[in-house]
């Protein structure tokens, strides 16, 4: 059985922003510890992207190469590069990504 191939994860600016949003909502309505797990949740997901970046379904719609993997309420945009994983932004289930997401 061969290893895993893993690639580099890259998080854009924006994506970290998202989810410093994320967060900070997050502790505001249901606390630190949620806000915490949420955090946590979220950093798992992306980072089993680096073994198998093919768990989100294509969404060319919204730009060429384009994946979403879907965490709990959020979107996690991202594209698969030779040697990389490169998240753009975290968005909920409920924002339009139209115009909001770009790679």
């Amino acid at each position: 059985m061969s290893a895993l191939r893993q690639r580099r994860l890259r998080v854009l600016d924006t994506a970290e922003r998202d989810i410093d949003d994320i967060v900070l909502y997050s502790r505001t309505q249901w606390g630190t510890v949620q806000s915490r797990r949420y955090r946590n949740d979220l950093r798992r997901a992306m980072n089993a992207l680096r073994t198998f970046p093919e768990l989100g379904p294509t969404r060319d719609d919204i730009y060429p190469g384009c994946r979403i993997l879907s965490v709990e309420q959020h979107n996690v945009f991202y594209r698969v590069a030779d040697d990389e994983v490169v998240v753009g932004r975290v968005l909920h289930a409920s924002q339009d990504p139209t115009g909001k997401v770009t790679l």
